[in-house]
């Protein structure tokens, strides 16, 4: 019988990094680390999940999916797996827009709740469902977090 193993990649952090208990905070680390990866593509949009620890401090991150200008496939079990693989306590999901726009589009809306849906059945919480984008007049900060702005109910954080 032939068996196929998989080990799954996970990223760790390089340095310690305060409770991640802002979005802004989430966002300064994608900002700091995950635009360092060698997979790294500002053209792609690109989601990943952030494990984060009971103290809510990142324990890894990964790239769950890579894809074009304008869309990228995401699914719970591709979510949860470094979450699982981490022992994750909490988790945050973040993505880009390669416009620089980080204005939520319907199908964020609806990936952000199904996420949030299957960490509620997992124990594993999700956050918060970030994207990031460039400053602008309209949004200085530069992202949109569907918790922030009251699109989507996360559970609690503790």
């Amino acid at each position: 019988m032939i068996r196929e193993i998989k080990i799954l990649t996970l990223r760790e952090v390089s340095e310690q990094y305060d409770p991640m208990d802002h979005p802004a905070k989430l966002v300064e680390f994608w900002r700091r680390e995950v635009v360092k990866s060698a997979w790294y593509e500002s053209e792609k949009e690109q989601l990943l999940v952030l494990s984060l620890d009971a103290k809510m401090k990142v324990k890894t991150f990964n790239l769950v999916s890579l894809g074009i200008i304008n869309q990228t496939l995401v699914h719970a079990r591709e979510i949860f797996r470094p979450a699982i693989v981490s022992a994750a306590s909490h988790i945050a999901i973040m993505h880009n827009h390669p416009s620089g726009d980080p204005t939520p589009s319907a199908d964020d809306l609806k990936s952000a709740r199904a996420m949030r849906n299957a960490g509620k059945v997992l124990g594993i919480p999700c956050v918060d469902f970030l994207i990031v984008g460039n400053p602008s007049p309209t949004n200085p900060d530069g992202f949109a977090s569907l918790k922030m702005m009251g699109l989507v109910h996360f559970g609690e954080c503790s």
